[in-house]
């Protein structure tokens, strides 16, 4: 609950950051329902003083109110609308950019857990549901209390007892209306987040393998498991709605009691005092005003439970980024330093000693410790089983991961720099490579937007792909969506191809042949170990690679 305090504090900070001054919005919402109770109250007063026939004259400024009032509702709620949505709108902006941010000082080794339609949810309907909080629950707040405020200080110049009695139905109303809409919805709130992020997650997965699903007869099964989301979310949304529905009735109901009590309190009909219409300082028309006038109050006061449960959206939405996008990076992810030691350029060199990690969550390092000292010419081949920590050392070695123990990069420990001056140095060419949905030329220049074609064809030349972009119509050939044009093989080598061009002196491989059919794997890996004789090259494999490049091995063993 502290956490969800914190998160709920920083976005309220961005938001109220974002909406600069947000108090002129507030206090034209407030006006237009102050206009709409004086709207209410001077209709009635004319209603009944129009009976009693007097001149016309009596009556002109009550008329001209009327109007005045019906303008100044609708005007003031337009203008008010325009103000408080407006800087809403761009107050959700900044903090849907905030999200994305420390979803990228998460990422990649932060955010593995992370299934890709959370993420989308998370930066889209649930990042939009945090304009509820200024829109939805300040404003409606605001308004309701300065029009009860107001109502309450009328009502109490004319008569003490109604005004007390009032306060009393408006204060047991609200309780009795969040108290149901507690009971009946809260749980369904908490719920409707997470299921919602879980129904984006299962949408993207199938439609991202429905190949895979279709191939091995289970498409059916994915195809009801989102069924079955989609019903836990509509059962939580009906939930949610019911107590909504109960929670206006309340509303509803006490706002035509209020009226009906202050019929029986100034007739006189309950207390047995000279309190009737016609016999007491009360005029009809000040009678009607007062029966009336509540209707108009408990227009703002319905409000204020409907606020509560936004209220308690806000707080599931934010809930449900702090989990996916947490404020404080986890200790296991390394962050920028205030004042980084720089890196030289030369001389290359890399180096551990008694090196392991763990990934964020974890209690325990995932891997034995690990030592190697290598130089500019050297290839480490690293070796262990499934499971094992590979990967992990790799995220390691790319500084995405902390570790224990000493990493050294060109002489300096790596702990102390910056990791993207690392990453310029250390690149990483991981098992399953992005290719672009674009061209060749667009995904190579990925990696260094000014090459020129001649050094794109260079490096394809490097990485033996130069001959089979000529035979596919050159460098504008298109690659499909996440690379559906191209072979496993191929995509390694159009990876391996941008780790070349963008010059990173240490290159790291993790499991390139992973996607390769054994009859190109020997020849894939020659090609890389042939192109990357000047630097120091890292391969992560499942099985061990015979070759006269390669000076060290490396197995890991899992903790």
């Amino acid at each position: 609950m502290k956490r969800e305090r914190v998160a709920l504090a920083r976005h309220s900070t961005l938001l109220r950051a974002a909406l600069g001054s947000p108090a002129a919005g507030f206090a034209i919402m407030a006006l237009s329902a102050l206009a709409g109770v004086a709207l209410l109250g001077v209709s009635a007063w004319l209603i009944v003083r129009a009976s009693e026939m007097p001149p016309i004259l009596y009556l002109q400024m009550a008329i001209v109110g009327v109007r005045g009032f019906a303008i100044g509702k609708a005007f003031f709620r337009y203008v008010g609308r325009l103000m408080t949505h407006n800087s809403a709108f761009r107050a959700v902006a900044e903090v849907r950019v905030d999200v994305f941010q420390r979803l990228m000082r998460l990422a990649p080794a932060g955010v593995t857990r992370l299934r890709g339609g959370e993420a989308l949810s998370a930066i889209v309907r649930d990042v939009d549901t945090l304009q509820f909080y200024p829109l939805r629950v300040v404003e409606p707040l605001v308004t309701a209390s300065i029009v009860v405020a107001l109502a309450l200080a009328g009502m109490l110049a004319v008569d003490v007892a109604a005004a007390l009695v009032t306060l009393a139905i408006i204060v047991t109303s609200i309780t009795a209306s969040i108290g149901i809409d507690s009971l009946v919805a809260a749980a369904a709130i908490r719920e409707i987040a997470p299921l919602r992020a879980r129904v984006a997650a299962a949408i993207r997965e199938r439609s991202a393998r429905l190949d895979v699903f279709t191939a091995f007869g289970v498409e059916g099964n994915a195809q009801h498991g989102i069924a079955r989301l989609s019903r836990l979310l509509s059962r939580a949304e009906t939930r949610r709605s019911w107590g909504r529905a109960a929670s206006a009735t309340i509303m509803v109901v006490a706002a035509g009691s209020t009226s009906v009590v202050m019929v029986v309190m100034l007739s006189g009909a309950l207390v047995g005092t000279d309190f009737a219409v016609g016999t007491s300082a009360y005029t009809p028309a000040v009678f009607a005003v007062m029966v009336l006038g509540v209707l108009a109050v408990f227009d703002a006061v319905a409000q204020i439970p409907v606020a509560v449960a936004s209220m308690r959206e806000v707080r599931a939405s934010v809930r449900q980024i702090d989990e996916l996008a947490p404020i404080d990076v986890p200790a296991e992810i390394p962050v920028e330093t205030n004042d980084p030691v720089a890196i030289p350029d030369q001389p290359v060199s890399l180096r551990l000693d008694s090196v392991s990690a763990r990934w964020p969550g974890d209690t325990s390092d995932r891997f034995d410790p690990v030592s190697v000292d290598l130089a500019v010419g050297d290839c480490l081949v690293i070796t262990g089983e499934s499971g094992a920590g590979k990967s992990t050392l790799a995220m390691v070695l790319a500084r995405f991961l902390e570790y224990s123990g000493r990493y050294l990069v060109n002489g300096v420990e790596v702990s102390t720099a910056s990791p993207r001056r690392v990453r310029e140095i250390v690149g990483l060419c991981e098992q399953s490579p992005h290719i672009f949905d674009d061209t060749i030329r667009q995904n190579l220049l990925f990696a260094r937007d000014t090459a020129t074609d001649s050094d794109l064809w260079e490096v394809l030349e490097r990485v033996g792909l130069a001959e089979w972009a000529r035979d596919r119509g050159g460098l504008d050939t298109p690659l499909g969506e996440r690379g559906s044009l191209v072979s496993g093989g191929e995509a390694q080598r159009i990876a391996l191809a941008r780790v070349l061009l963008a010059g990173h002196p240490i290159v790291v491989l993790d499991e390139p042949t992973a996607n390769v059919d054994r009859s190109r794997a020997d020849a894939l890996i020659a090609d890389i170990l042939q192109a990357t004789s000047e630097r120091v090259v890292i391969i992560i494999a499942h099985d061990a690679l015979d070759s006269a490049r390669i000076t060290h091995r490396i197995r890991i063993t899992a903790r």
